[in-house]
């Protein structure tokens, strides 16, 4: 992903007042070149990476809206990690960064995860917006319901509950037993997928769209869109070109060294 590295945001933004401690816990942002993390961040900790930043002026900018982080160290990536004392400045870090369209990714806070719960033997004709309203009407705090589909669309009879993470939405796992009148189900917590968790936004690994800032990157070409937006098809015959390495396969697929 090439940007101009000068680019930094300015200083525009109105100040802010100093943020309290309100949690024990330390949260991490990290300022870097948007590129792979090996491993997962703890639930105490929090990064965001971003790329092209100017840190002298992204520091200088914290300090002048008294964003308070507690150290900034450089990373084997070649880039910044800034240790927040607490949530709230770290969500201020993250509103800065984001006022000021720099590029980076975080990672979920732990009170904002999502618990998330597979039922299998719903059959394919059950409408999901039916299977949300049943399940709410049985005390289940169910936020969406998605349906689960092979690689070619077709449905599964497996359906995705995203709930959230609350002593009482856990209650799912052991005390549903039945959906829309169907006792013949069973609940599960979703599979963990080996290797690491890949950007279906910039392409790169150890982050999460959900909470990538970065320019979009495609899954089939060079060109710096959205993959959906793409016209490169099978039917069109072009091969694939992967933006993490150049060669002609996609991103998911055919990497020799994985992050």
């Amino acid at each position: 992903m090439d940007i101009d590295p000068l680019s930094a945001p300015t200083s525009r933004a109105n100040d802010a007042k100093p943020s309290p401690a309100a949690v024990q816990q330390t949260q991490t942002t990290s300022i870097a070149p948007v590129e792979s993390t090996r491993h997962p961040v703890s639930a105490s900790t929090q990064a965001v990476t971003a790329k092209g930043a100017n840190f002298l002026q992204i520091s200088a900018d914290c300090t002048r809206l008294r964003i308070n982080y507690s150290k900034a160290v450089r990373t084997a990536n070649d880039g910044i990690k800034i240790h927040c004392p607490d949530v709230e400045t770290f969500r201020s870090l993250n509103k800065y960064l984001v006022d000021f369209k720099v590029q980076f990714h975080t990672y979920a806070l732990e009170e904002e995860r999502k618990l998330k719960a597979v039922i299998r033997g719903i059959p394919t004709d059950f409408p999901v917006d039916e299977i949300q309203v049943d399940l709410c009407g049985q005390g289940f705090p169910v936020h969406s319901v998605h349906r689960l589909c092979r690689r070619d669309g077709s449905p599964l009879w497996l359906v995705l509950d995203v709930l959230p993470r609350t002593e009482e939405a856990k209650n799912i796992f052991n005390n549903l037993n039945k959906v829309c009148g169907l006792s013949s189900i069973r609940v599960e917590a979703p599979h963990k997928k080996g290797g690491p968790v890949q950007c279906h936004r910039c392409q790169l690994y150890g982050h999460a769209a959900a909470n990538c800032h970065a320019d979009p990157r495609c899954l089939k070409c060079l060109v710096p869109h959205c993959t959906r937006e793409c016209s490169r098809t099978r039917e069109s015959g072009e091969k694939p070109s992967c933006v993490n390495c150049l060669q002609q396969h996609r991103p998911t697929i055919g990497m020799t060294e994985n992050p």
